[in-house]
């Protein structure tokens, strides 16, 4: 049974610079599953998280954020647990941050989920390395999986 006939909806929010390299990757992710056109599946593509959109995301069940990432597994997936790290700047938010926001200031608590995909070009340029498209690819197989399986 597919989670998503449980659920209202779930945003899947990829996150990166097009101009950084491998950092856009999750923008990549996201438009390749807008054209799936998956029924209670919806995308955004944004540069960093911000607090700003802590209202938007409190009208989904599941939020997905997709981020490239220099360490770790190629490819994962993970839900993300509410807490606190330093915040560099009013600019940019973690992940976990902005789910301890939204259940503190609002009082809402859509399911934040994290897929980081592993690439190895940060440098500036609009072209993907071949290892960050060979993970973009597993993390949308991972990512439709996930979606079928809970």
């Amino acid at each position: 049974m597919s989670y998503l006939a449980d659920m209202k909806n779930m945003l899947i929010v990829g996150i990166g610079n097009p101009i950084r390299s491998d950092d856009g990757i999750g923008n990549y992710i996201c438009e390749k599953i807008t054209t799936m056109n998956m029924a209670g599946v919806e995308t955004l593509c944004i540069q960093q998280l911000q607090v700003e959109f802590i209202e938007a995301f409190s009208s989904y069940d599941v939020v997905m954020i997709v981020d490239a990432s220099v360490n770790g597994a190629d490819a994962e997936i993970r839900p993300i647990q509410q807490g606190s790290s330093s915040i560099p700047s009013s600019h940019h938010m973690h992940p976990q941050e902005l789910s301890s926001i939204a259940e503190l200031t609002m009082n809402i608590s859509p399911k934040f989920v994290l897929c980081t995909v592993k690439g190895t070009n940060f440098d500036f340029g609009e072209d993907f390395s071949e290892t960050a498209i060979r993970n973009a690819n597993t993390a949308i197989s991972l990512i439709l999986q996930w979606i079928n399986e809970h």
